[in-house]
């Protein structure tokens, strides 16, 4: 069971629980931006984005280069990260949804005041797409495939070769050196060699 989940569960797991993360963080990332591009405009949405993708790829540098083990500040540092980029998620989804209500409010009062004394329904009318495209898509999983892969034959061959030279070694320590059969060293030894 502990192979399984050495070989098996732990490396699917940490790509899936990677990507987890990353849809949760652009996601939220992305609530804040689009209600921040509401009330201010694309200029201040730009230097926002700007500095929290910078913030993040120096931060995980930072914390990628450190020898040393992981620390209790450091953990509750990056906990804090999570919570905040959830909260700030959850905030600009309120203020897309304010946003959305106020502007349902306005098109109702100015369709109450401007209704015609004719109306004609048509339904069924819209473009109706006759041919799915997923290459971009099947592109990446294809590439995400092949690279995962690759490092598993990767590990499976210095695996293989870490097991050779374990059998190697305890074969050589079976030899005379440890008082088992093998050739004895130098001086008076009974093979002789003809060239």
């Amino acid at each position: 069971m502990k192979e399984f989940r050495d070989r098996v569960l732990i490396p699917t797991l940490i790509p899936l629980g990677a990507m987890a993360i990353i849809a949760v963080v652009v996601l939220n990332i992305s609530r804040v931006l689009l209600a921040l591009e509401e009330r201010s405009g694309p200029n201040t949405v730009t230097a926002l984005a700007v500095i929290l993708s910078s913030g993040i790829m120096f931060g995980f540098t930072y914390f990628a280069t450190q020898g040393k083990e992981r620390s209790a500040g450091t953990v509750s540092l990056l906990s804090v990260a999570g919570i905040m980029v959830i909260l700030a998620g959850f905030v600009g989804a309120e203020a897309i949804k304010e946003e959305e209500d106020h502007k349902r409010a306005e098109a109702a009062a100015a369709a109450e005041n401007t209704k015609p004394d004719l109306v004609v329904d048509a339904f069924d009318i819209g473009f109706r797409e006759k041919e799915l495209k997923i290459g971009g898509g099947l592109l990446l999983w294809m590439i995400i495939a092949v690279l995962f892969f690759r490092w598993h034959s990767a590990e499976e061959e210095n695996d293989r070769q870490a097991r050779h030279w374990r059998a190697l070694e305890r074969e050589l320590d079976g030899s005379e050196l440890a008082g088992g059969p093998g050739v004895s060293p130098g001086g008076d030894s009974t093979m002789r060699w003809s060239g």
